[in-house]
């Protein structure tokens, strides 16, 4: 009754979970300079939002270019994963710190993390493949 159980990860959920670091770095330090700069500027709000999805969008790209790297093959899939998790990560933190609901703006979030994050996997899978095959 006390045996551990062995989790292991594929060579995909490897690459998925790079990519989840990946897009979390890079989300939480894009999210803390914009910070700084809509505190140091005076900032709309509309202008806020375009900020916000242009960071999850790069973050996005980012985790998926990393996990689609790390796979080297398989791009779409492992991309558009890291995309929909982390975009579930973000809604459910929302959901938790300030009650956010599903709205319009948040399924346009999600389609957003979910289409980068498809082209980061598959821009990272196609240059490790050039470097694999010395194209």
């Amino acid at each position: 009754m006390n045996k551990k159980a062995n989790v292991k990860l594929g060579e995909e959920g490897r690459g998925v979970l790079k990519g989840i670091i990946a897009f979390f770095v890079t989300a939480g330090t894009l999210l803390l300079v914009g910070a700084f700069f809509i505190t140091w500027k005076d900032i709309n709000e509309m202008i806020t939002t375009v900020i916000t999805y242009a960071i999850t969008a790069i973050a996005s790209l980012i985790g998926g270019w990393v996990g689609g790297k790390s796979v080297g093959k398989f791009g779409f899939k492992v991309g558009t994963y890291i995309g929909g998790i982390g975009a579930f990560m973000l809604l459910l933190a929302g959901v938790i710190t300030n009650g956010m609901g599903v709205t319009i703006l948040t399924i346009i979030r999600i389609l957003v993390c979910l289409l980068f994050g498809c082209i980061g996997g598959i821009v990272g899978t196609n240059v490790s493949l050039k470097h694999k095959f010395k194209i």
